[in-house]
């Protein structure tokens, strides 16, 4: 049955009809905010529990959000869906901040912002990935004697202490080289086993198939990790205390976003079809 209303029908009374379509009054976000990812132009960035910001806010809700085009967004707040994968998550944010920039400073609607400013910065991106990607493919190659490389890097993330941080198709690595690799490895854990030389040196690999909240702290283990081991720590004992690290920094983000979410006033059901500077 379809959700709008039709001379003949009254108003809907299923919960998605009534959140898609006919939204009112108020609500106080519960159980929205699952970590903190800092600030970009002026934004602060949080990942959210996409499952419930379907079943309590708005069952159309995918990949992000900004508080141009959803009332139930906070202010000056980036909402990045916590389902999405790794992969996806900076040109996530690019989309957003720009989608949102958009409505705001022009007044566009939300489908112009959408496909003009995000989906196209989103194209530029991939664009430029793709481009380095080949650019790695073609060096790689060269410089290593192992064809179980080929078409194993998928994105480039960045520098950090040291090592250039990639996302790597982790099925691919399960079958070709390493059936045990799972969230993440560096080129410093499996030192003196020589049948696992097969990631470069200073390099931090990342599995491709895992979410941008799992990827989250699957960085942190690796970074610290590996720096740990490059002080002079065993690998078990770098291990260990990866896994301390992240423990914490995973209470610290629980505390964080519960402390947010409790000092927000109730938000706004609904979305915006234009941005706030139009009148209409």
């Amino acid at each position: 049955m379809s959700c709008k209303k039709t001379k003949n029908t009254k108003e809907p009374q299923h919960q998605v009809c009534k959140l898609l379509y006919y939204p009112s009054g108020k609500i106080k976000l519960r159980d929205v905010y699952r970590m903190y990812l800092g600030k970009r132009k002026g934004q602060k960035v949080f990942v959210v529990d996409g499952d419930v910001v379907c079943r309590d806010l708005f069952p159309n809700f995918i990949m992000g959000g900004n508080d141009e085009r959803y009332r139930f967004n906070p202010e000056n707040e980036i909402w990045i869906d916590n389902r999405i994968g790794i992969e996806e998550l900076e040109y996530t944010i690019v989309h957003e901040l720009v989608e949102r920039d958009l409505m705001r400073t022009k007044g566009w609607t939300y489908d112009r912002a959408h496909r003009e400013g995000g989906l196209a910065i989103e194209k530029k991106l991939r664009d430029r990935d793709a481009r380095l990607l080949a650019h790695k493919e073609k060096t790689i190659l060269a410089n290593v004697n192992n064809a179980n490389l080929a078409h194993v890097y998928r994105q480039y993330v960045g520098a950090r202490d040291g090592a250039q941080i990639w996302i790597v198709d982790g099925p691919k690595v399960r079958h070709n080289l390493y059936p045990d690799f799972c969230f993440g490895t560096h080129d410093f854990e499996h030192q003196g086993k020589s049948r696992f030389k097969f990631i470069p040196e200073n390099e931090i690999w990342l599995d491709s198939a895992m979410s941008v909240e799992i990827g989250y702290y699957a960085l942190m283990h690796q970074r610290h990790e590996r720096r740990l081991i490059l002080a002079g720590s065993r690998v078990g004992d770098a291990y260990d205390q990866a896994l301390i690290i992240c423990s914490r920094e995973r209470m610290r983000q629980a505390t964080l976003v519960a402390r947010h979410e409790l000092n927000l006033s109730p938000v706004n059901y609904g979305v915006r079809n234009r941005g706030s500077k139009s009148k209409t």
